[in-house]
């Protein structure tokens, strides 16, 4: 009888961590391997496979001499993974920009990394500089000055592109032998900007650009652990965003209820206050009260907060008086943002009818 056993055993483990999420389970991302990472995965009898939150590279034990080979003749390690997520609650209800059009998140191991838990990112938590613009295979740039000598250089600084297109009045970066990754774009010697090289074709734009690399000393002492151990040491990486705070406004609309007098928002916090009631009047002539929280507040789907609605004096003469025991929370995916640059506020807007 021929037996056949499987011995695949955790390599690579990445996590994903968003504050708006009580429920990490609830994190709904997907993962795909670039295509040359692909390849690499296929010759070296490595699996990608992924949860809710998590992706996982298994390799199997029974296979070792293959993975071995793989990486003799890579001179340098390179695997490639990008992330996917459905536009909507992931990124709206995280603190990255809300325009960030034409730019897409990229993480690596390489460089200066924040120390806790192998973090993949400088900052303990995703930020606007993690974001890059992104480059297709082919690259049309202005041609500005005489002299144009364009180089390109990967995330271990060294050059895989370098071209002189001195005289041109136009310059085109034919890009297509590259492997999809970070790169840094040089002229003349200067960094021009950075940027991630996205070939992928599909019609929704992945979120980030995921990457493990090693170096030719590093490859060279994993294929030493590998032949003394015989297996891979387990290697855990995060990356960690976190929740949007808003600022939280309030219309209350007098659609049933007729005596409405002296409302207020109750917060049950002392910390957390709402500036109103202000009087407007909504489009079709509608009126409501405004209340706006003085603070911005956090967005998350099992929210902490219970805000009533009540009045401290009516007709009757009573001190306090419940009109609403819970008032709504917002939507996360309905942001408005107000105001340029430091002066920029985004509030999420709640229509309460009463």
């Amino acid at each position: 009888m021929l037996e056949i056993s499987f011995q695949y055993q955790r390599w690579i483990f990445l996590e994903l961590e968003h504050g708006y999420y009580s429920n990490p389970d609830s994190i709904q991302v997907g993962y795909e391997a670039s295509q040359e990472t692909q390849n690499i995965l296929r010759s070296a009898g490595l699996l990608l496979r992924f949860t809710a939150n998590s992706m996982y590279i298994l390799y199997d034990q029974s296979r070792l001499n293959a993975f071995s080979r793989v990486f003799e003749r890579e001179p340098i390690f390179r695997i490639a993974i990008w992330v996917h997520a459905q536009p909507g609650e992931f990124v709206y209800s995280s603190s990255l920009p809300l325009q960030f059009r034409n730019k897409i998140l990229y993480f690596n191991n390489r460089g200066e990394k924040n120390k806790e838990g192998n973090v993949l990112h400088a900052k303990p938590k995703v930020a606007g500089e993690d974001l890059y613009p992104i480059f297709s295979d082919y690259q049309e740039l202005a041609a500005k000055g005489k002299k144009l000598v364009y180089e390109i250089k990967d995330p271990l600084d060294q050059t895989v592109y370098k071209e002189d297109f001195s005289g041109m009045q136009k310059v085109y970066l034919d890009l297509s032998r590259l492997p999809e990754s970070k790169y840094s774009l040089l002229l003349n010697g200067k960094v021009q900007t950075q940027f991630v090289l996205c070939k992928t074709r599909s019609i929704q734009r992945p979120l980030a650009l995921v990457e493990i690399i090693l170096s030719k000393k590093e490859v060279k002492e994993l294929l030493k652990y590998v032949e003394e151990k015989q297996g891979l040491a387990e290697q855990h990486f995060k990356i960690s965003f976190e929740n949007r705070k808003t600022y939280w406004r309030y219309f209350i609309i007098q659609k049933h209820l007729k005596d409405l007098e002296s409302p207020q928002i109750d917060t049950g916090d002392e910390s957390i206050a709402f500036e109103g009631p202000t009087p407007t009047e909504l489009m079709g002539g509608m009126k409501a009260f405004v209340f706006e929280s003085t603070t911005n507040l956090e967005l998350k789907d099992n929210t902490p907060y219970q805000f009533q609605l009540v009045r401290k004096a009516n007709t009757k003469g009573k001190s306090f008086n419940q009109i609403l025991k819970r008032l709504p929370v917002p939507n996360s995916q309905i942001l408005k943002p107000e105001g340029q640059g430091e002066e920029e506020k985004v509030f999420s807007e709640i229509y309460v009818y009463i």
